[in-house]
């Protein structure tokens, strides 16, 4: 079970990493959209 668990956390980090990085572009885009209708 600790074998397992070892294995599954670098990618339960890329997969957070990935959502964090999704979660930002949305931000990005969002911003520059805002700034476009000004």
């Amino acid at each position: 079970m600790c074998d397992l668990a070892r294995d599954m956390n670098p990618a339960i980090r890329v997969v957070e990493k990935t959502d964090f990085l999704d979660d930002l572009g949305d931000r990005v885009i969002r911003e520059i959209i805002e700034r476009g209708k000004e």
